[in-house]
């Protein structure tokens, strides 16, 4: 992790994608930098064990695209904010006593989002597979409806959100050529 093999990929990206014509400088920029942030992520998930490339992929995102709209999103995911008692307060008749809580902490955060879970949903095999296809969630809201109502499919959503937002396939680097 040294600044030599940053500047390695930053030339590596700059030649192969100075190759291309594009329609405005911004376009080109914006290319640039997604591309870098592509290479750098395989790059050093290479080095890392499997076990432990989610919650690489999870900092690698959070410090390269939190802002300020972001951030109440992220401290919730990590459990920066606490949750209220599930004892009192409006929940859905089908979500269980232990999710109560996160619920109604979740619902005062996050109105937009509340609107959007189904008891059917909720009841999937893989809700979030479900929530792919769904555009009108953020990557990371999409990952705080699967925490909130289905935290056995949390490590799932999180690789869902990982690959979503650096646009890739999987979290496994591919295989170096030889």
């Amino acid at each position: 992790f040294s600044l030599d093999n940053f500047m390695s990929l930053f030339k590596q990206t700059i030649t192969e994608e100075s190759k291309r014509t594009y329609p405005s400088f911004d376009v080109k920029l914006n290319t640039y930098m997604n591309v870098l942030i592509k290479k750098s992520f395989v790059y050093y998930s290479r080095s890392l064990f499997k076990s432990d490339l989610l919650i690489f992929g999870l900092f690698y995102i959070k410090t390269l695209y939190q802002t300020p709209e972001t951030k109440k999103y992220w401290d919730f995911l990590l459990g920066q904010i606490s949750t209220k008692d599930g004892s009192s307060g409006n929940t859905p008749n089908w979500l269980p006593e232990e999710r109560r809580g996160i619920y109604l902490t979740f619902a005062e955060l996050f109105p937009k989002l509340v609107k959007i879970p189904k008891e059917s949903w909720y009841k999937s095999s893989s809700p979030e597979e479900e929530l792919k296809r769904a555009n009108n969630i953020s990557p990371i809201g999409k990952m705080i409806l699967i925490q909130v109502f289905r935290p056995d499919r949390l490590e799932s959503a999180m690789k869902n959100f990982i690959c979503e937002s650096l646009s890739i396939n999987s979290l496994a680097p591919p295989s170096m050529g030889l």
